[in-house]
C-alpha cells in the first residue's frame, strides 16, 4: 500500500462500520444455530481410570523374599560360638560368599538403592490424594 492510502484505526473502524450498514443485515443459514449449538456441546464424560501402582504385586513378596535370604545368610556366614559360621557346619564343602564382599559390589549397592528408590516413589505416588469438586 502507499503511504497516502494508509489508514489509522478510526478511520478503518468508521470505514468498516459504513461497510457494514451498506450491506444490511444478512439471514443466517438454515440450521445455523443447531450446527452451532451441537459443535460446542459438552463432550461425554471419560470414565475415571484406576490408578495402578508402579510395583506389581508379587513384586513386594519377591522383594521380601530377598531380604530375608540376605539377611538368612549373613546369619549362617556369621561365626557362631563354636567359632565356625552356621553355613561352615552344615555345608563345609561349599564356600559361603561374603556378605561384606558381595554388599562391596556397585552393581549390588546400585541395584538396592533403586529398589529403595522406586519403593519409595511407589508410596508417595500410591497414596489418594483428596479432591475437591466445585457444583454449578
Amino acid at each position: 500500500m502507499d503511504a497516502d492510502h494508509r489508514l489509522n484505526g478510526s478511520e478503518a473502524d468508521r470505514k468498516l462500520r459504513a461497510l457494514f450498514q451498506h450491506a444490511g443485515p444478512l439471514p443466517a443459514p438454515a440450521g445455523l444455530e443447531e450446527r452451532v449449538l451441537r459443535s460446542i456441546a459438552p463432550a461425554p464424560a471419560v470414565p475415571a481410570v484406576e490408578p495402578e501402582p508402579l510395583l506389581p504385586r508379587w513384586a513386594w513378596p519377591a522383594i521380601g523374599i530377598v531380604l530375608v535370604a540376605l539377611c538368612l545368610a549373613a546369619l549362617m556366614g556369621h561365626p557362631g560360638i563354636g567359632g565356625t559360621g552356621l553355613w561352615e557346619r552344615l555345608l563345609p564343602e561349599v564356600k559361603a560368599p561374603s556378605l561384606h564382599h558381595v554388599l562391596s559390589l556397585s552393581w549390588v549397592r546400585m541395584g538396592m538403592l533403586a529398589a529403595i528408590f522406586f519403593a519409595t516413589l511407589e508410596m508417595v505416588l500410591g497414596r489418594r490424594l483428596p479432591v475437591r469438586a466445585t457444583v454449578p
